[in-house]
């Protein structure tokens, strides 16, 4: 079983990583990435100090510049995601590895003493083959259904394939 203290590195930024996305040219949105290689989903002991605070990258790009934070329990760290939160509506993009174990920490993270906050979620399926228009018409439609706006925050939880389904 996995250890959901293993380190994330989270990418936080206000604005999406391309100009071109599906609502409009002027839409601001918050992306959130959540990444977790293959190595970091194995067995690891919990730590026994708690969460040590995180190494912070800060990525200098203008007015598009975010920080990545880097560390173990980033996940038990709620402000660390919810200050990046804008709206009160999230869709978190996962797959089908991930979302079994860290999903429901995720969403607790994004509420916990956030009542103002109401989570969505898809769950993709796994796997480089699964890089397609069908694949990231899914998301497009659970936004839909959800009734997200400009206002919302999508959050990529896993790898590089949910960050291409959210960016």
């Amino acid at each position: 079983m996995a250890s959901t203290a293993n380190p994330f590195s989270i990418s936080l930024s206000s604005k999406p990583p391309r100009k071109h996305h599906f609502l409009s040219p002027t839409t601001r949105r918050s992306f959130l990435f959540i990444m977790a290689n293959s190595a970091q989903l194995v067995d690891q002991p919990p730590s026994k100090t708690g969460s040590a605070p995180p190494t912070i990258v800060e990525v200098d790009l203008g007015n598009r510049s975010y920080p990545i934070y880097i560390g173990s329990g980033l996940l038990d760290q709620p402000e660390l995601l919810q200050r990046h939160v804008h709206g009160k509506r999230v869709l978190v993009v996962t797959n089908t590895t991930v979302a079994p174990l860290y999903l429901d920490k995720v969403v607790d993270a994004l509420t916990r003493d956030n009542p103002n906050v109401s989570v969505e979620s898809v769950i993709l399926p796994d796997g480089e083959k699964y890089k397609d228009m069908d694949t990231l018409m899914k998301v497009f439609d659970k936004a839909i259904e959800s009734r997200l706006d400009r206002r919302c925050t999508f959050v990529a939880l896993g790898d590089s394939n949910n960050c291409y389904g959210t960016g």
